[in-house]
């Protein structure tokens, strides 16, 4: 599951995504937008996920700009490395239902046209330097097509480059359920589809019926989005 939280700092907000992770029986979970530039000395992960068999890493957020946290169930998935930056991070390791090494890569993308190309240069890059099974997924902060917005604008130079990028990763877009959107400003006055799930053909072809729902928002402008396998 991913979730732009949009601060980790509400006791009420941490105490829902555990609720999701119990509610939804997660094995893994990403998180944008902490905005906690000390997580580890700011946040109880336990609370966070439940109990104590987990795992997690983090980014911390530039002043209470972004930062980024995964949580895992560490009976299920066997960490063999971590790459952070600013904007992502990327969790590698290995699990029963894969062979060979499955790579989580926690997105929050950033606003500038330039840094978004960036971005997604580093994905490339890295994708390409690693043999494994990939699935990348968060608040990627840009969309795929006009229809993805209502009442906001659409750049298409932005997302002809996004578009561009998923093309050369060679990467799927899960087909999702449940709310059409994924982001809610202005009470509604705004929406868009910034969060999504992306997953390489290795996974595509271990779970050729995979998909995703966008559950209904809570204390976030941003709606959850959960992997169905």
């Amino acid at each position: 599951m991913t979730l732009n939280i949009r601060g980790m700092g509400d006791s009420h907000k941490v105490d829902r995504a555990c609720r999701l992770r119990r509610s939804q029986n997660l094995i893994l979970m990403v998180i944008q937008e902490t905005q906690l530039n000390n997580l580890q000395r700011s946040l109880d992960t336990s609370r966070c996920w439940g109990n104590d068999n987990h795992g997690f890493d983090f980014v911390n957020a530039v002043g209470r700009l972004g930062g980024l946290l995964t949580v895992w169930d560490s009976t299920f998935f066997n960490i063999k490395e971590m790459i952070k930056s600013r904007y992502f991070l990327v969790t590698i390791g290995t699990c029963p239902s894969i062979v060979g090494l499955l790579a989580i890569v926690n997105v929050y993308g950033p606003k500038t046209n330039s840094e978004k190309s960036k971005l997604w240069c580093d994905l490339l890059n890295l994708k390409q330097s690693k043999s494994a099974s990939w699935i990348i997924l968060g608040d990627f902060n840009d969309l795929r097509r006009p229809e993805e917005r209502i009442n906001s604008i659409f750049c298409k130079s932005s997302d002809d480059s996004f578009n561009r990028f998923i093309q050369r990763v060679e990467l799927h877009n899960l087909r999702m359920g449940g709310s059409r959107f994924t982001y809610f400003q202005q009470f509604g006055a705004k929406l868009s589809k910034l969060d999504r799930i992306l997953v390489c053909s290795n996974f595509m072809d271990k779970f050729p019926i995979a998909s995703s729902m966008a559950l209904p928002k809570d204390l976030s402008d941003h709606s959850p989005v959960l992997s169905r396998l």
